[in-house]
């Protein structure tokens, strides 16, 4: 699976975390997201010392506030918390639906009834979740939802790069509020390129004094 992952690797959240998680309430149209990154990877954080590794932190804070207001999000708090000894990061926005721009991952749709259709009604925004299918990826849906499995065959430029790689252009499963009103929670965990989840071990202990001046800092969130 190696090739198929690193060829939609944009359907699957990956980073310098554990995993990234969403809690997503819909409600008119307005999406109210929490979003965290949890054990944070050192390796990601190019800094040696606390001073430096708080300064680096609050930096990649700010910019994540700044990319989400540009995207039209109004930002309710952002942050970091302490699990035991590992570093979560953590962002709470609100954001019209249409305006959610995760590439592959979060989908705006508009859910239109046969009552809608006839009637000529616009339908209601609603939200998708996409990911490859056999992935560690979870979604629950609190309210009506579909669950609608297919190849990627037919997005464009997936055969090219499948044919080129030798691998059949992978299965994608899209999970969908069907009436733009409920909750959603995805667990995405980090993999490698054969799709194994990865993990690495917590290290804010390894720089005195870090977890304290986070907190000094009033980066610490609840």
């Amino acid at each position: 699976m190696r090739g198929a992952v690193a060829l939609l690797a944009l359907l699957g959240l990956t980073g310098c975390e554990d995993r990234v998680v969403y809690f997503i309430t819909l409600k008119h149209g307005i999406a109210t997201i929490e979003l965290r990154q949890e054990n944070l990877w050192h390796d990601g954080i190019d800094c040696v010392g606390a001073a430096q590794c708080v300064d680096v932190l609050d930096a990649a804070r700010k910019q994540e506030e700044k990319d989400a207001t540009e995207a039209g999000a109004t930002v309710l708090a952002s942050g970091f918390q302490l699990r035991g000894n590992e570093l979560d990061q953590v962002i709470r926005y609100t954001i019209p639906v249409e305006k959610l721009s995760e590439p592959g991952q979060l989908v705006p749709v508009v859910v239109q009834r046969p009552s809608d259709l006839r009637a000529g009604r616009a339908g209601v925004p609603s939200l998708a979740v996409m990911h490859l299918a056999g992935s560690p990826t979870t979604v629950e849906i609190a309210g009506p939802g579909v669950r609608v499995t297919g190849a990627t065959a037919s997005v464009p430029g997936v055969p090219e790069i499948a044919s080129t790689v030798g691998e059949a252009a992978p299965e994608v499963v899209m999970d969908l509020l069907t009436r733009g009103r409920g909750r959603i929670h995805v667990v995405a965990p980090t993999t490698d390129t054969d799709g194994k989840i990865e993990h690495q071990e917590p290290w804010i202990q390894a720089e005195p004094g870090l977890a304290d001046l986070i907190k000094l800092r009033g980066l610490l969130i609840d």
